[in-house]
């Protein structure tokens, strides 16, 4: 993303480790809190960023817990665009699809809460180097009359 022509906000890195994820939580807050988003909007991109997270973990790696996650954070504009990496073997595109909230089984509602969560979704190859990309856009929600 940092090709795009948006200023980056920053990059992180971290091992694709459930443990690991609550440093990256903190760390994207903190970031998020400097562009004055509202805390409940830094909340839903943290959940949607955690779930995302938690798919390569699970699914990308299979619990590979030595492999690389990197996150890149950029504005443009009332925008805010989030890139995550991983270097795990290409997933099947065709099978990232969430399932209905109605559906009481585990598994599968982390894709449907991304969606649900930002405004644009995009799973994708990396073309640098093997791995996939999931790329994700928040947009800045106009203000109602009660804020």
């Amino acid at each position: 993303m940092g090709d795009a022509g948006f200023e980056l906000l920053h990059e992180l890195a971290f091992e694709a480790r459930a443990s690991a994820l609550n440093e990256m939580r903190r760390q994207v807050s903190e970031i998020l809190a400097r562009t004055r988003l509202r805390t409940e909007d830094i909340e839903s991109i943290v959940l949607a960023l955690n779930e995302a997270c938690m798919n390569i973990i699970q699914h990308a790696y299979r619990g590979d817990s030595c492999k690389p996650i990197r996150l890149c954070i950029e504005p443009h504009g009332d925008e805010v665009h989030f890139e995550l990496l991983d270097c795990a073997p290409p997933i099947d595109l065709a099978q990232v699809r969430g399932r209905a909230f109605e559906e009481l089984r585990p598994g599968g509602l982390g894709v449907r809460f991304i969606a649900e969560l930002m405004q644009d979704v995009r799973y994708c190859h990396r073309t640098e180097s093997a791995g996939n990309c999931l790329r994700m856009t928040w947009k800045r929600r106009p203000a109602t009359q009660d804020q």
